[in-house]
């Protein structure tokens, strides 16, 4: 009895051994998959700490700061009521220009969620025309509203594009004076 207890048992680890379920090539697979996933993971949460940390710059006023996150080739298409702006050093100058208008502006997210390669910040913004702008003299008047910006990033976590809501002509509208044209 004791020995044919004894073969059961050994057949059964000898069985138990070579049928885990799981492939060697299945096991590495499964890891694949599973170190995918976490790495999309983190390139979503370091595309949102990017661009969290791109409005912190903007609410400083620190234009130079911002435009680290800003891919060489950027375009920034607006909200289409202002020619697109094709390059880091393009949008740097135009961000530059609307602090200098509104240097109290700020950006207050809201919701910043990611999906990919695109990040969405849904945000309250503020700020007064303060300085001249084009031609227009600072009213001192102050805007706030809402926007939602869409950012497509690159692999390194850089803006590639930008999209926006928020209509130029109804901050313009909203600090009494007429949106300038180039």
């Amino acid at each position: 009895m004791k020995k044919l207890f004894l073969i059961m048992a050994i057949a059964a680890l000898l069985i138990a051994c070579n049928n885990s379920g799981t492939s060697s090539e299945e096991k590495k697979d499964t890891a694949s998959m599973s170190s995918g996933m976490s790495t999309e993971k983190t390139k979503e949460d370091r595309n949102k700490q990017n661009i969290s940390e791109a409005i912190k710059a903007i609410n400083a006023d620190d234009v130079n700061e911002m435009s680290k996150y800003f891919a060489a080739d950027v375009v920034d298409h607006g909200d289409g009521s202002t020619p697109t702006a094709k390059s880091a050093d393009s949008v740097k100058s135009m961000m530059q220009q609307f602090v200098n208008i509104f240097p109290d502006m700020k950006v207050d997210p809201i919701v910043i969620a990611a999906d990919g390669d695109y990040v969405i910040v849904y945000s309250n913004w503020s700020g007064s025309f303060k300085n001249d702008a084009m031609g227009i003299k600072a009213t001192g008047k102050s805007f706030k509203t809402k926007d939602a910006d869409i950012f497509k990033m690159t692999d390194d976590g850089k803006i590639a594009e930008h999209w926006s809501i928020m209509p130029m002509t109804e901050i313009w509208k909203g600090v009494g004076a007429k949106m300038p044209m180039k």
